[in-house]
């Protein structure tokens, strides 16, 4: 595992590729790539278009290829057939770039999700963390090519089960970005969130007539694979 030479591929591709050009990745490979090098190959002037097919492939990878590009990020779960995905991938290829901003009425302690890139036909979240409710509904704006438009959301406040997730929710998002590994420590604590910061124990209490009534037996266990295949 973690054995693909994904970079070199990469590299490749940007030097026989004209400038702005659009380069569609797909991979199932669980490669190990730090993150830095991955953000100044996708702030260059390409945009990446990635499918991530199976278990195994680096999310991290297609991600933020992706994300920082520009382009779009397709996952394939196994035995999945990922021709739509590819198809949709050449129509946003073929689409004018456009981009999304928002007027929140409220000051902006951080924004996260997607850049402000946006294509027909996708669903794009977009969430913010506010000093305040906003004064009056969200601006949204588009601007594609020549054209600009500007129109006004849609706010609902959120009750019950939703208002209790969308905050862990958000959360999530922005353990995602941090750096400081106390941060998202004390964030995912915070907000109860599993992460690779923090674990959870649960302990099952078996009624009697279910308890075992002798030790365990030991078990070998192969070298696992991803699901879908073996």
């Amino acid at each position: 595992l973690g054995g693909t030479e994904i970079m070199q591929a990469i590299n490749k591709a940007i030097g026989i590729s004209r400038s702005g050009a659009d380069i569609l990745l797909i991979t199932d490979g669980e490669a190990h790539v730090d993150k830095t090098e991955l953000v100044k190959v996708a702030s260059m002037s390409h945009r990446f278009f990635t499918v991530g097919v199976g278990s195994a492939v680096s999310e991290t990878i297609v991600k933020t290829l992706a994300d920082v590009s520009g382009g779009a990020c397709e996952l394939v779960t196994p035995n999945e057939h990922m021709g739509d995905r590819i198809v949709a991938h050449a129509r946003r290829m073929s689409m004018p770039r456009a981009l999304l901003d928002v007027d929140w009425r409220a000051i902006e302690s951080a924004r996260l999700g997607r850049k402000g890139v946006v294509f027909a036909g996708d669903t794009v979240p977009i969430m913010a963390i506010l000093d305040r409710q906003p004064s009056d509904k969200p601006s949204v704006a588009l601007d594609a090519g020549n054209n600009r438009f500007i129109f006004e959301a849609e706010t609902q406040i959120a009750e019950g089960s939703l208002a209790e997730a969308l905050p862990r929710i958000v959360a999530w998002h922005q353990i995602i970005g941090m750096e400081s590994e106390v941060e998202a420590t004390q964030s995912a604590v915070r907000y109860q969130l599993i992460t690779k910061h923090t674990s959870m124990v649960a302990v099952l209490e078996r009624a009697e007539a279910e308890k075992s009534d002798g030790l365990p037996t030991l078990a070998e266990v192969p070298q696992m694979l991803a699901a879908g295949w073996g």
